[in-house]
């Protein structure tokens, strides 16, 4: 999978695998020359290893005698997610639980990354990966031995030089969504102001400091030879709002972009690529994601690590799932690996549907959150989106309807007057499902939206033994239609009921 980019007369061509669609390369050309080439290495669990930049022959400006072969100008190593280095320092990261606080570069010069003598640095050799996996055996060895924490790498020829200089440690100021705004100095100066647009573009980039920190949006690093967020497994385009890789979890959740960030809602949640909810009945038993009848609510279960010490999520979880609650709706997300959950009322919560939330909003007081629940319940737990087609109706609109095909021309619809329909007393809803871009009337749905309808307490017209009347849904609270019509009204019309 490749794509191209074409800026001032430049063109970037990105690619990608096809199998796990990480970002493998970009190639910078004018002209048809190729100007540099960006390569990324991966380890199995799909984490950057390195990033290497590399100047081609066929370059316009290249450095002298380069004539035949690839001059590697550029190198960024992650050996450990608390370091990061170049070929000539390295940058170490200091956390308060899963969120980092500060970072701070040390100069030095990085020879014999891969065990190949002067600094050329060959990161395209067929050795890489098994030196790199000597690399980290000879690193946690020697930590091992010292009986110290992983910190900044002393080993000479394997992996630096030891004879580093500290240039300075910065500190992260972030917000509720690990956003860094604002980064200072050891004497508490602003060294580097950001502001964003939602999705993580870039509105100010400001600094006094000669040090520009690339952890910005969520606190995510921006990759600046692609200008993408890199989440772990992932790259997220801030400009255009979109993964450069397909979520995980799109099959289980196709109303969803598969490439949309955060459900299109950056302000409240983030996505810190993990999974950390898995599901319960009602008695607190597991179930599988795939029984979604069955699913009460979920649990915070966290998350396993690999050998290095990356957050991994565990089986049978989800990233992002919905308790549907008497008066509202709770969702339950991560950040920073760690669990979350926001309350909303369902009158603050749209079906997204204008004339479904219009019907729903002109029932009875007493069915309003109920039906908002089903409708929501139905879309996000099972991809089934329910359009309200019939709502509340008067006495009068009934009559009028019960005349179509009688005493005013159309066809029969009803078969009852006005005052004799659940509908007259905003109690009852009739709901179709919306299926490949049409109402499905036929739908083959029915006794699934009939067990979901059944799940929040409503009665289902699908049960029915007389006249089944399966997009029927409603709740009429032990009230029979004559008392229903007998008890006072609201100056809506809406009966007066005593309790819920």
């Amino acid at each position: 999978m490749v794509c191209a980019r074409i800026v001032n007369g430049t063109e970037s061509t990105y690619a990608y695998d096809r199998q796990r669609e990480r970002l493998q390369g970009m190639l910078l050309t004018a002209n048809r020359d190729s100007i540099m080439q960006t390569q990324y290495k991966y380890d199995p669990v799909d984490n950057i290893l390195g990033i290497s930049d590399v100047i081609t022959p066929k370059a316009p400006m290249k450095p002298k005698g380069s004539e035949g072969r690839a001059v590697w100008i550029a190198l960024t190593l992650y050996p450990a997610p608390i370091l990061s280095v170049t070929r000539r320092r390295f940058t170490k990261h200091y956390f308060i639980g899963d969120r980092r606080v500060a970072s701070k570069i040390g100069a030095g010069i990085f020879q014999n990354a891969y065990g190949h003598g002067a600094n050329v640095v060959t990161a395209g050799q067929k050795d890489y990966q098994m030196r790199m996996m000597q690399i980290e055996k000879q690193r946690e060895d020697y930590y091992r031995k010292l009986g110290t924490p992983p910190g900044v790498p002393p080993m000479k020829g394997a992996t630096a030089e030891p004879e580093n200089t500290h240039v300075g440690i910065f500190y992260f100021h972030t917000d509720h969504l690990g956003i860094t705004s604002y980064i200072t100095d050891a004497k508490a100066n602003v060294a580097q102001f950001d502001a964003y647009l939602p999705y993580g573009e870039l509105l100010v980039d400001e600094d006094s400091s000669s040090e520009e920190m690339p952890y910005k949006f969520n606190s995510k690093e921006l990759d600046e030879e692609t200008g993408l967020y890199y989440y772990g497994a992932r790259y997220m385009n801030p400009r255009t709002s979109l993964w450069y890789g397909v979520d995980p979890l799109t099959e289980m959740y196709p109303s969803v972009g598969s490439f949309c960030y955060s459900n299109n809602n950056p302000i409240v949640n983030i996505d810190p690529t993990g999974k950390s909810w898995e599901p319960v009945n009602e008695g607190g038993k597991v179930f599988s994601l795939q029984d979604k009848e069955h699913i009460h609510s979920y649990k915070w279960v966290g998350y396993d690590k690999d050998a290095k010490g990356n957050f991994i999520p565990k089986p049978n979880t989800v990233e992002t799932a919905y308790v549907f609650g008497k008066e509202g709706m709770t969702t339950l997300s991560s950040e920073n690996y760690k669990p979350r959950m926001t309350w909303q009322s369902y009158k603050d919560i749209s079906t997204g549907d204008k004339a479904s939330d219009n019907r729903i909003a002109s029932l009875h007081p007493y069915v309003q959150n109920q039906m908002k629940a089903f409708v929501l319940k139905a879309k996000l737990r099972f991809d089934v989106d329910l359009r309200v087609v019939q709502g509340y109706r008067t006495f009068e609109e009934q009559d009028k309807l019960y005349a179509q095909g009688r005493t005013a021309p159309g066809s029969i619809v009803t078969k009852t007057r006005g005052g004799f329909s659940n509908h007259n007393f905003g109690l009852a809803v009739d709901v179709v499902p919306f299926e490949n871009g049409k109402l499905n009337w036929e739908t083959k749905n029915y006794p699934l939206i009939g067990t979901i309808g059944k799940s929040v307490g409503l009665e289902w017209g699908g049960d029915w033994k007389s006249i089944v009347d399966r997009p029927h849904f409603q709740n009429m609270f032990v009230y029979s239609l004559k008392q229903l019509r007998n008890l006072p009204k609201d100056n809506k019309g809406l009966p007066i009921l005593n309790s819920k």
